[in-house]
């Protein structure tokens, strides 16, 4: 299942099957797929025993802003929460499901709205056409 992480025992219980089963056959029985199943195969230790990753994975994409808008807003006025400085229209839009389509979690993550809230509209409208 994409997303949840293969447990030591999964990988335990897949090795035994392996001896007995083909590669597809222990992938399914131990609930992993038969990329996971090569994965393990290849791995010379078990999931519990691999060093935590320590890079990311892509770049902040607020890193630029951060230090010089996000964290002095912030401080001037801690009732503030991140989503707050989105444009009011933009976030009832958000709240009532009629974003645009494109507009998701994965969109925010790569693609940071301006602070100012014109240009979020800007932005925004551009969805539209």
């Amino acid at each position: 299942m994409p997303g949840k992480r293969i447990t030591d025992l999964q990988v335990i219980k897949y090795k035994a099957l392996r001896g007995e089963h083909s590669q597809e056959a222990a992938a399914a029985k131990t609930g992993i797929s038969v990329a996971s199943a090569r994965r393990v195969e290849a791995a010379t230790v078990l999931p519990s025993q691999r060093p935590p990753r320590h890079w990311r994975t892509r770049a902040d994409p607020l890193a630029a802003v951060w230090d010089t808008e996000v964290v002095p807003m912030l401080q001037g006025a801690p009732s503030l929460m991140a989503v707050t400085l989105r444009e009011p229209a933009i976030i009832q839009s958000i709240l009532a499901g009629q974003q645009p389509k494109c507009m998701s979690l994965l969109w925010f993550q790569r693609n940071p709205l301006p602070t100012d809230w014109v240009a979020q509209r800007e932005v925004v409208a551009g969805f539209d056409s």
